[in-house]
């Protein structure tokens, strides 16, 4: 009941604010500090391959991985209050979190591997560029995906 009260709330006050970006945006719209050009080549280059990998790496979590997911960068649900959901410590929510972003993650560059041609030096470049605008990712597939479909 609580979960569904924050959302409300949450959507409630989404709709009074202006959404920035369209509702196509990938990883090749969002600036990164310091980019150099290289790296900006490679976010435009390789966006409709990270987004394919990316929504295929999320669809693959559990549904109780994408719930909390959703229930931390969605609903703004903090990790403590994760833990009194699922009835554990706040430091097993944390460490649920923490898995899952590490599995989105690796999930995403074993496919992203297979579906972009680049040598190790400029992979890892684009795999830094997705790790840090992680969060922003989740944010905007979840937001855009109805809930209980991956």
């Amino acid at each position: 009941i609580r979960a569904a009260g924050v959302r409300v709330i949450q959507d409630f006050a989404r709709a009074k604010r202006p959404e920035l970006g369209s509702p196509d945006d990938t990883l090749a719209e969002i600036p990164a500090a310091n980019q150099d050009a290289e790296l900006a080549y490679l976010k435009a280059r390789f966006a409709p391959q990270f987004k394919a990998a990316f929504q295929e790496a999320l669809a693959a979590l559990s549904a109780r991985d994408q719930n909390l997911l959703r229930l931390q960068f969605i609903d703004g649900v903090s990790p403590e209050e994760i833990g009194r959901i699922y009835h554990v410590h706040r430091a097993t929510a944390w460490r649920w979190l923490a898995a899952c972003r590490e599995e989105l993650i690796e999930n995403t560059r074993r496919l992203l591997a297979s579906r972009v041609p680049l040598d190790a030096r400029e992979f890892s470049s684009l795999m830094n560029v997705v790790r840090s605008q992680l969060d922003v990712s989740i944010s905007r597939v979840l937001r855009k995906t109805p809930i209980g479909e991956p």
